[in-house]
């Protein structure tokens, strides 16, 4: 199955899946099909399928669910998990703006990773948010953060 191309159900090249900062590409795919859907060889669509991406080692970087939430994993040198990205997170990170569920903006992103300096903006919450262009990890929060991102008050 394709991994990027006109024929593929997605686009999950190395360079599409930078987009997100993911490092561990897929290097083939599978797809799970319905027991109600029969495909033809090749499928016409895999609208219905979940697509499970795997790199190499045959670890599974990727499931993409119908209507094509995707989510990601990946793994050290020894085989365990060392990041996941949920689907929302994905599509969050790939967007050029994100919001939470209740509609509050969340980090602005760029489409693609860059590098720049994590910034600090006051919200009437007395919440401090930091805006970053480019992958939010714990080593690219300042020190001074009394939080851990992701933590709740």
């Amino acid at each position: 199955m394709p991994l990027s191309g006109g024929s593929a159900p997605y686009q999950m090249s190395p360079t599409s899946v930078a987009d997100w900062a993911q490092q561990d590409a897929p290097s083939e795919a599978t797809a799970i099909f319905p027991p109600d859907q029969v495909p033809t060889n090749p499928p016409a669509s895999y609208s219905r399928a979940t697509i499970t991406y795997l790199d190499p080692d045959g670890r599974a970087v990727n499931t993409a669910e119908p209507g094509g939430n995707i989510s990601t994993s990946e793994y050290d040198q020894f085989g365990n998990t060392i990041r996941t990205l949920s689907a929302a997170n994905r599509a969050c990170a790939i967007a050029s703006t994100c919001t939470l569920p209740d509609g509050t903006p969340a980090l602005t992103m760029r489409p693609r990773p860059g590098s720049s300096t994590p910034t600090p903006s006051t919200q009437p919450t007395g919440w401090t948010r930091w805006s970053r262009s480019g992958p939010c990890t714990p080593s690219s929060w300042p020190a001074a953060t009394s939080r851990s991102p992701g933590s709740t008050r």
